[in-house]
This record gives structure tokens, sequence and C-alpha cells, in this order.
């Protein structure tokens, strides 16, 4: 997963521009080319393999890229006769899932759906909190992107519906990012998610990470390998973008790589993403990472780790948790005691525990946590 920068530059007029999350910054405008587009659609086809008799559902906003591009421009695509020559394809406003999560799994059950994606956080909430009868025989993709994907999230929703049909290898864990135009890596529909443990991760520290696939065809990823520590993750394909709309200078190595900002490793040609370098908790000299700490609250006071988050602060790292569900009948105090004992294990004792009201963790429009502007609340 590594090398020399082989590709050409892209060239042609800009046929679409997107933006950037904007979880570390102000979100950026990302300009790419019809070609760059047409490469990451390809090449996300050639791992789902669709068929005539796929069925596909989103629910995703059309203003992201796993929305737009990741659900329906693969659906009209695949579904197409170059590929699969039918197939049928349900978009759902994103409205209807907002107002009751529980709606994506109700009609992908209905409609026998076999294609799905989703954030983590849709698989998290799913998994607690969907009800009623659901057969999910039928599902054999449903992506996992858009942001850090976790651990607990996997386990919990694999042990959730596997008495409703749901398949071992049915959850397929991706990264990618909008200047690569959607995806990077993707795991194979075939083979079930693997987790490799994060290289210095402390003893008594679970510290296992999920692996993102493989590289997508013409993408390249340069990581260090599990031997060696963690390091930045670079990369160079077909669909990288042409320019940052506003002249934001595009992040490159000496050798040409574009640079993410992400940290992580590869073991057998699998990318394992641990976070965003900017992100990193630094508490006396060791390295601890926000999504672990945010599981292991989110495990200790029965709530969806994207309700918490960890951020740097001064004299260490802060929690920060939303008073929703059931923590509305919880005093705050008793909430702050508890998610201390919850990382006490593991992790040293955070400098602050805030419990805020429900939706006051700034997040983007496709819900990943803005640690640089609750650092900047913090500071």
């Amino acid at each position: 997963m590594a090398g020399q920068v082989r590709s050409k530059p892209r060239s042609g007029p800009g046929a679409l521009v997107h933006y950037t999350s904007g979880s570390i910054g102000d979100p950026s405008g990302v300009e790419l080319t019809l070609d760059a587009i047409a490469a990451n659609v390809t090449s996300v086809l050639e791992v789902i393999d669709p068929s005539a008799s796929d069925r596909a559902l989103s629910w995703l906003p059309l203003h992201h890229d796993m929305g737009l591009i990741g659900m329906l421009l693969a659906s009209f695509v695949g579904f197409g006769s170059q590929y699969a020559g039918g197939g049928h394809f349900t978009l759902l406003e994103p409205e209807s899932y907002l107002r009751d999560p529980r709606v994506w799994l109700r009609r992908c059950s209905e409609e026998r759906v076999t294609i799905t994606a989703g954030p983590n956080a849709a698989y998290e909430l799913a998994a607690r909190f969907a009800s009623g009868p659901l057969d999910l025989s039928s599902m054999r993709v449903a992506l996992v992107g858009a942001e850090p994907v976790r651990v607990s999230t996997l386990e919990r929703f694999g042990r959730r519906f596997a008495g409703h049909g749901l398949g071992p290898t049915v959850l397929c864990p991706a990264y990618g990012l909008a200047e690569a135009a959607l995806a990077v890596t993707m795991s194979e529909p075939t083979e079930p998610w693997r987790r490799a443990r994060i290289p210095g991760a402390a003893p008594d520290d679970d510290g296992t990470v999920v692996g993102c696939g493989r590289p997508i065809s013409g993408m390249r990823v340069r990581a260090p390998e599990i031997d060696d520590r963690l390091g930045p993750i670079m990369l160079d394909g077909p669909s990288m973008l042409t320019r940052y709309v506003g002249g934001r200078e595009v992040p490159r190595d000496p050798a040409g790589w574009f640079v993410t900002g992400d940290l992580g490793f590869s073991c057998e040609g699998e990318l394992f993403v641990v976070g965003r370098a900017d992100d990193v908790l630094v508490v006396r000299g060791e390295n601890f990472y926000p999504a672990d700490i945010e599981d292991a609250v989110g495990v200790g006071l029965d709530v969806p780790a994207s309700t918490v988050a960890a951020v740097r602060a001064p004299g260490g790292y802060a929690i920060i948790i939303e008073q929703r569900g059931g923590l509305r009948r919880i005093d705050p105090v008793e909430i702050a005691r508890q998610a201390r004992v919850a990382v006490a294990e593991a992790f040293p004792a955070p400098s602050a525990v805030n419990v805020v009201a429900s939706g006051e963790i700034p997040r983007t429009s496709s819900g990943k946590t803005r640690r640089a502007e609750l650092r900047q609340n913090l500071a």
C-alpha cells in the first residue's frame, strides 16, 4: 500500500463541486471532473457487483457524497444496461428517517432490499431502537462509512439482527472522503469484517479498530504496515479532486501523495483507520483516541457513543455528554460520575466532564462531531 505516485494529473472542466464535512474546520468546496466521478462509481460497482434482482434503498441526503454518488449515481449506473440491466432503487426523504430512524430497516424488510448504506451512527441507532418484525435475510451489502466505524457498533448490530436473517458478511465497512469523490477502500461483501489491534495500544486497553477493506480499483493508499507505529494515510488515484474551490492549497507530500490528515495502518493489504491526526489526545506523553473513550463512556452509560465527544482540553481532555434518551432522568452530577468510572480502567482521568442538552454537541451535516469547534469552546 505504498510507493510513488503514478497517476497523471486530473484534467478537464470541473463537473461537480461538493464539500468536505467540516469536522476539523469550515467545509471546503472540492472540484471533481466527470472522469473522476465516473472512475469512482465504476470501481465501487466492481466491489458491489450489482444484478438485475438487486433492490437498493437509501435515506441519505443528496448533499452528501455517500447519498449522491454512493447510492443515487451508483444505483442509476449499476442498474443500467451496461451493468446489471435491471434492479430497483428506493430513495426515501431524509426527513422521514430523522422523524423515525426505525423506518430505514422497516422499509428494507418490507421491500426485500439487498443493498443499503449509512454512517456508523445510523447502525448504532438501529441496533438500539429498531422494533417490530423484521426480515433482513435478503440483505447482502450494507455499507458503513462517512464517519469512523466502531467495533462496538458492528458487533451490536450483528448480534441484534442475526435472528432476523442478517448474514455474517453483510456489513461492509468502507473509507472515503470528498477529495476522492467518495470511496477509497471497501470491504468485500462476501467476507466478514475484520478488526486489528492498534499499534502501541496499552496492554489493558482493548485497542482494536475496524478494517475498512482494500483499495478500490485505481486507488492507491499509503499507510504504515501494522508492525510499525501509526502514520498518516495518503492517497492517489483517478478519482482525486482537481482543486479546492476558493484557493485552499491541496495538501501533498513531496512525492505528490494527497495527505488526508487521518491516521491509520495497513495489514495484509487492508486499511485500518484510527482517526484524525488533529483529534489525538496526548495525556502525560501517551496518545489516546477519542473514539475509544467515547465507546467506553457509551458502554458505561448504555447510550450511543454518538452522544459522547472526547476532545483536547486544558489539563488533558474533556468528555462532553448529551443528556438525551434515558439520561434525561439522571442527575448530571451522577452522569459525570458514571462517565469517569467508565474510563477509569483503561484511560487517564478526564480533566472535565460536561453534561449538555440534547443537540448541543456541534455536528456536520453528515453527523460527524465538529471537534475543532468543541475545542475552541473549551479553551
